[in-house]
């Protein structure tokens, strides 16, 4: 039963690939909305409300939903919601990874390092390129992910969580620059090839890899 929630998520975000690059906005929201039931739906399969952990995961997931949601409109209070949304997200997966491996060891925070001093040169990088309002509200998000994914790489590392769980937030982050690109910059609004493709993958691989 898993394997049909993968496939309808794969089939849902090739649908919404083209409907974007077609500019169908009904045709959009069905797949989008679809595709992201389909991650919620495969981690209530895999057991999502059976433990702690999981129901940060959960959590997680449904907020997505939400931002996904949110995100379909092009009116900046909607976006602005659809980024605490996210936010959220965010902060869920941070709750679920100190759930999951508290006590925490010393373990080898070199991989933690390496992923925050990356996430500050690709704040860098993209906070010149945004339309000077986002700038402030994107900082601010752009340390929640910093900070997701830092704690996703010492869990691993300290043999508290597999390495999907890095795998995905790591995906995960690096969607959310295609979509600040596309909404937030006087870029092309092509990233979204690249871009969606990989976040509904990271959302996946957190619905079905915690059990």
């Amino acid at each position: 039963m898993i394997w049909a929630f993968i496939i309808l998520c794969a089939l849902s975000v090739s649908v919404l690939l083209w409907a974007e690059a077609s500019h169908y906005l009904r045709l959009k929201s069905v797949a989008k909305l679809t595709a992201s039931a389909s991650f919620v739906g495969a981690a209530l399969w895999s057991g999502a409300l059976e433990s702690n952990f999981g129901l940060w995961i959960f959590a997680g997931l449904v907020l997505s939903f939400l931002g996904d949601a949110f995100l379909l409109s092009q009116k900046r209070s909607l976006f602005l919601g659809g980024m605490a949304a996210f936010g959220a997200v965010h902060l869920a997966y941070i709750g679920g990874f100190i759930v999951a491996s508290w006590p925490w060891n010393e373990g080898r925070p070199v991989g933690a390092g390496a992923l925050a001093i990356l996430c500050v040169f690709a704040l860098r990088w993209l906070l010149p390129q945004l339309l000077p309002q986002w700038r402030g509200p994107t900082l601010v998000y752009g340390i929640i992910i910093g900070a997701m994914t830092t704690i996703a790489a010492i869990a691993v590392s300290n043999g508290n969580l597999p390495s999907v769980f890095l795998l995905a937030a790591v995906m995960f982050a690096v969607s959310d620059i295609s979509v600040a690109r596309d909404r937030l910059t006087a870029s092309d609004g092509r990233s979204y090839i690249w871009g969606l493709p990989l976040y509904f993958a990271a959302q996946m691989l957190f619905a079905i890899s915690f059990s």
